[in-house]
């Protein structure tokens, strides 16, 4: 009797090994092509105010309307000062 249920006890690893095998999905990463660097690519051309805005780096796109805005609603001139510091 204890021969059988040592052979019992390893058939039934090996199956559970076999499902846990058949369970575990294959998942690959996707295919991504590679991106080339930002000083390969070729600059976008654009017009305009807005045109000139967006291609700015994305900081100073933040910090001008910030700028303007804050002067429309009267801040203090050492912070208007400050942010035009920050664009230079």
């Amino acid at each position: 009797m204890p021969q059988d249920y040592a052979a019992m006890q390893t058939q039934a690893m090996e199956q559970l090994k076999e499902m846990q095998r058949r369970a575990m999905p294959k998942i690959e990463p996707p295919a991504v092509p590679p991106r080339e660097p930002k000083e390969l690519r070729a600059p976008r051309k654009r017009s305009g105010f807005f045109g000139g805005l967006f291609s700015m780096e994305n900081d100073l796109a933040l910090v001008l309307p910030l700028l303007l805005l804050l002067g429309r609603e009267g801040a203090d001139d050492a912070l208007l000062l400050a942010l035009l510091y920050i664009m230079l």
